[in-house]
């Protein structure tokens, strides 16, 4: 068996209920759905999903985003490093 460690989290009620579940409804206890997040961090070496802002964008900013996501104002994607390589040292 493996060892185990207790760990404790204080957060906002209803974000362990609604989480809670979240992940029932995945068929998971919270603790999996938290140790699934943990795992995820760690195989990915990164956050497995994007941050979002808790709070309202402004005008300028979400005007920015939706370009971005579109590909607006962006540089030209490559399809590989090789072709990217060819262009920053031309």
């Amino acid at each position: 068996m493996e060892d185990t460690a207790v760990v404790a989290i204080r957060m906002p009620k209803l974000l362990k209920e609604e989480s809670s579940d979240f992940f029932r409804s995945c068929g998971m206890s919270l603790s999996q759905g938290i140790q699934l997040f943990l795992r995820q961090c760690l195989n990915r070496n990164e956050l497995p999903f994007s941050v979002i802002p808790d709070r309202e964008l402004n005008y300028e900013t979400a005007a920015a985003l939706k370009e971005a996501e579109k590909g607006i104002g962006c540089s030209k994607a490559y399809e590989d490093v090789d072709e990217f390589l060819r262009d920053l040292y031309a």
